[in-house]
């Protein structure tokens, strides 16, 4: 049985995109998972199925160095989109990331569940699962 219907998953690096799509449907994360190399391109699938729940992901894989648009900005522009979507997003910011200003900007951030250390991996997933599932949702994800 699969925890969401679906997950989406931005990274500019299509390896790590493919390897965190692979790893949500063979652990049974999600039925279905999207997919974008940036913040721009989610922000506009976004844009246009607000207004279809079952086009709208339940959870987001948010990689935070991208070009064109990154996590941040993605965050930011989300924000203001997200009281008008009919689903309820849970987002995790998932960088190799560890400069201390990062995890704490991804705490302060209302709008972010949490923050998963690349490289996503099951016990990652199983744990946004659980939290999700729970309601309580951590910051910090390591291996």
């Amino acid at each position: 049985m699969y925890d969401f219907n679906l997950a989406c998953v931005i990274d500019d690096d299509s390896i790590a995109r493919l390897m965190s799509e692979i790893m949500i449907f063979n652990y049974k994360i999600a039925k279905k998972t999207v997919t974008f190399e940036n913040g721009k391109a989610a922000l506009e699938y976004f844009k246009l199925f607000k207004d279809k729940p079952d086009m709208l992901p339940e959870l987001i894989l948010l990689d935070i160095n991208m070009p064109i648009l990154n996590g941040w900005g993605f965050i930011e522009r989300f924000a203001r989109l997200a009281p008008d979507l009919s689903k309820k997003v849970v987002i995790y910011l998932v960088s190799a990331s560890i400069d201390p200003h990062d995890h704490q900007r991804a705490t302060d951030l209302e709008m972010v569940s949490g923050f998963i250390i690349k490289p996503v991996n099951k016990t990652a997933l199983e744990q946004v699962v659980k939290a999700a599932m729970a309601d309580k949702l951590p910051v910090y994800i390591s291996k």
